[in-house]
């Protein structure tokens, strides 16, 4: 059996992975004192074991089980088996496990967790504890939106490290050896928390900060994220958060075991939790919506789906769970009412404003590569038909950038930190006119590298044309094309689509149509082909919002630019190839006349390569 096999751990795992032979006879003892108070009796715990099996057993089960380090331990009644066993375990599974469905688990992990499930007061609070418990040598940096936010969630923590709330003292009895000496207490502050440990580190055992504040050569163990986004911010805001989390990885450097956790609820479609998720596929080991169906979203009415079942409210309330869960869906869907959009992101996990008339991932049709043939795949990734790529018509559209460097000036007077993105898409068009995305790709290159790299896309895919957007076609590249075919480079037929700013958000606009008839496919397989794709959905998820719509731009691109096989005219293309063999035998001065001529008749767009002095390349467009 091969090593990787080994760490599949089995479903059952959640419920057993913290018994040990110390544990055993303990358990027994509890199991039977629980029993007895399931079935109403009231017996205490010390008619079944001693006080000191009492607390030895909280002391072992808490030190290896999250869920009951929370629940039984910590005094977190509201905390409820169904939904928080299974993610209690998750969270602390050893590093490289992986679970039935393939997912490898690592040092970096996030669940995204609907408003109102105690994601914080199991996954943050509990957690850290359990840390500590297992390594009081740990140094863990608790980070939130804002430095009071992280304060507020170390509170309860500090508390009970104090011995105060109604486990405080239980929990000082299970750990004494948490408990440092009055020195390193009066050292205790709102942010930073040190308990007893062996090593003399500069970092505390808890430093409580957030976005805006200033962290300096901090070398933290773990990290704890907990809502870094913490309000629905405008873009600037929200790209500001996305750079502070960015920034967190450089205080772990210089330690290769520091690990992340990382909690939140979504707020946007553009979020830090939508880039971590497209960075790391296995990094969300849980997203779940407040209400589900055999795994997957349910319909707001069918309250028997509901994850988080409000037991501990019903007990708070003196009121029946069913009770219970009728006047939480009330204040849920109330709030769904007053903000819909807010809703989807806080609720659902899955932002979504119903009343926004933009792009729906319910469009997305995938297909994938397999030799020399393209495959569709239906919703459950299984082949449907399949399609020779040599019987499709391949086109190359490309949305340059302006080409100005970093510290030159934009429009609006602002000195540019970094050259612009530009976005590329080699496109197949089959017979039956479905456009294929067979690459997507957003690069900061200088026009010199893309006239590079569109000349190897040209060698590779063989398209019928490239297509270039217009306004920066004429100020940018005429040049460099024009030298590159002097010299001998391969040609290749080269056309246009109207660009600049006002046409852009209609152009967009119009591939919704064609995306919401299962019209356009994404391809799905390497890293890199699944990463263009992904940036093409971001973009187009959030249209007209978007921080980049290069990918988008450059695909929009293609309407009335590109055909299927055996679309256009075969008359036209025999009358171009022949006005272009008599080009050429013309002399330098009638070929520009010629090609006036041609301009005027045709009303072409692609007048940034008419008038020039290349007689022997490929100008004429379809």
């Amino acid at each position: 059996m091969k090593l990787k096999e080994k760490l599949i751990i089995p479903p059952s795992a959640p419920y057993q992975f913290w018994m040990t032979e110390e544990i055993r006879p303990l358990h027994e003892k509890w199991a039977a004192f629980r029993k007895q108070r399931r079935e109403g009796g009231v017996k205490p715990h010390t008619d079944f074991m001693s006080d000191e099996e009492f607390i030895a057993y909280h002391a072992l089960r808490g030190k290896r089980d999250l869920y009951f380090l929370g629940k039984y331990v910590l005094g977190f009644t509201w905390l409820e088996a169904p939904l928080h066993v299974d993610l209690a375990y998750a969270w602390t599974r050893p590093n490289g496990t992986k679970d039935e469905t393939g997912r490898v688990y690592g040092r970096e992990r996030m669940a995204l967790i609907p408003r109102g499930h105690l994601k914080t007061t199991l996954l943050t609070q509990t957690s850290i504890l359990f840390d500590l418990i297992n390594n009081p040598e740990e140094r863990i940096l608790l980070y939130s939106s804002v430095a009071g936010l992280a304060e507020g969630v170390m509170a309860p923590i500090k508390t009970i490290l104090q011995g105060g709330g109604t486990h405080g003292q239980f929990f000082l009895q299970c750990y004494p050896y948490l408990v440092p000496n009055r020195k390193e207490k009066d050292k205790w502050t709102n942010s930073i928390l040190i308990v007893k440990r062996k090593g003399a580190y500069t970092d505390p055992s808890i430093k409580a900060s957030g976005v805006g504040s200033v962290l300096t050569s901090g070398h933290f163990t773990k990290f704890y994220i907990d809502d870094i986004v913490g309000e629905e911010l405008p873009r600037e805001q929200m790209m500001k958060t996305v750079k502070a989390f960015d920034g967190l990885s450089y205080l772990s450097a210089s330690m290769a075991t520091s690990e992340k956790r990382i909690i939140g609820t979504r707020w946007a479609f553009f979020d830090v939790y939508s880039r971590i998720m497209r960075r790391n596929p296995n990094v969300c080991i849980a997203l779940r919506g407040w209400m589900e169906k055999d795994g997957k979203l349910a319909d707001d009415g069918d309250r028997a789906n509901l994850i988080y079942k409000q037991y501990g409210v019903a007990r708070e309330k003196g009121w029946t769970v069913e009770r219970a869960q009728i006047e939480f869906m009330k204040e849920a869907l109330q709030k769904k009412a007053d903000n819909p959009f807010l809703f989807s992101c806080q609720f659902k996990n899955n932002p979504r404003d119903d009343a926004r008339l933009g792009f729906n991932e319910d469009w997305w049709q995938y297909a994938r590569r397999e030799g020399d043939y393209i495959v569709d795949l239906d919703a459950d990734g299984k082949p449907t038909r399949k399609i020779q790529l040599a019987a499709c018509n391949v086109f190359i559209l490309v949305d340059p950038n302006t080409g100005r460097l970093p510290g030159e000036r934009t429009a609006d007077n602002n000195v540019r930190k970094s050259v612009d993105y530009a976005g590329f898409v080699v496109l197949a068009v089959a017979p039956d006119n479905t456009w294929y995305v067979l690459r997507a790709y957003r690069k900061r290159w200088s026009a010199d590298v893309i006239v590079d790299q569109i000349f190897n896309m040209v060698d590779i895919w063989h398209p019928v044309k490239v297509i270039f957007e217009q306004r920066a076609a004429q100020y940018v590249f005429k040049t460099n094309f024009q030298q590159e075919f002097k010299r001998g480079r391969p040609v290749f037929f080269l056309d246009d689509f109207k660009g600049g700013n006002d046409s852009k958000e209609e152009r967009i606009k119009s591939l919704m149509p064609k995306y919401k008839a299962g019209m356009i496919r994404h391809l799905e397989g390497s890293v890199e082909v699944n990463k263009g794709t992904a940036a093409l959905e971001e973009e187009l998820l959030d249209f007209p919002n978007a921080d980049y719509d290069d990918i988008g731009d450059a695909l929009s691109g293609a309407q009335g630019k590109v055909w299927a096989p055996g679309a256009t005219p075969l008359a036209a293309l025999r009358r171009q190839q022949r006005e272009d063999d008599d080009l050429e035998k013309l002399d330098q001065g009638s070929a520009r006349a010629w090609r006036s001529i041609i301009k005027q008749r045709e009303n072409q767009t692609s007048s940034w390569f008419a008038g020039d002095t290349i007689d022997d390349s490929p100008e004429r467009y379809e």
